[in-house]
């Protein structure tokens, strides 16, 4: 092999290897990118973990793995609920109520038997509480008027103070009706739906 070869074989190599650096150096350059994108984004996951409700503006639902706050109230040995001797609010039946609906057996459930004029022998009772409804009042108001006969003139009673048309509502609806317009914000009948829900 002559000496021509050998500088050219030579040259070669070095080029080989200097592409080879070259390519290494580039790898080196992508991987220490990788590196300080990596460490960012462990240390944005630890901030974010190290976040509770002491040290910013999240819920103390979101907290995750602190220690939760400790009630200050002392432990009670009382059982949880209504204790032992408290009076209940329970309805209570009335011995007096304002309306009984009787549900009479007419017929045997199994053989249809007319049961109409047997007697009952036994009468459960179960009573609905509810409230009354609405009736509108008709008050009709009646004024006199007398001819006198002395003098002839022609005297009326006056109709009570408010009543100014042949026919209107009384002071008790306007009542109900502006309380409707405060609920709502709109004027309706006042015996509509009318129920002012309190939010």
């Amino acid at each position: 092999m002559g000496k021509a070869s050998k500088v050219a074989e030579r040259d070669e190599r070095i080029e080989q290897q200097e592409s080879r650096l070259g390519q290494q150096s580039l790898l080196i350059e992508q991987l220490q990118a990788q590196i300080v994108a990596l460490t960012q984004h462990v240390k944005d996951l630890q901030d974010r973990l190290a976040k509770d409700s002491h040290n910013s503006s999240m819920p103390p639902s979101s907290d995750r793995f602190g220690r939760q706050p400790k009630s200050l109230r002392k432990k009670s040995e009382k059982k949880s609920g209504g204790q032992e001797g408290h009076p209940g609010t329970t309805l209570q039946f009335s011995p007096t109520p304002d309306e009984v609906i009787e549900h009479r057996v007419s017929v045997c459930a199994a053989c249809q038997h007319d049961l109409r004029t047997v007697e009952a022998c036994v009468t459960l009772r179960r009573q609905v509480v509810d409230m009354p409804v609405p009736r509108l009042l008709v008050q009709e108001h009646r004024t006199e008027q007398k001819l006198c006969p002395r003098c002839q003139q022609l005297t009326q009673a006056p109709f009570p103070a408010g009543v100014t048309a042949p026919i209107q509502y009384g002071p008790r609806i306007g009542a109900g009706a502006l309380i409707q317009r405060t609920c709502t914000g709109y004027l309706a009948h006042p015996f509509g739906k009318s129920r002012c829900y309190a939010g």
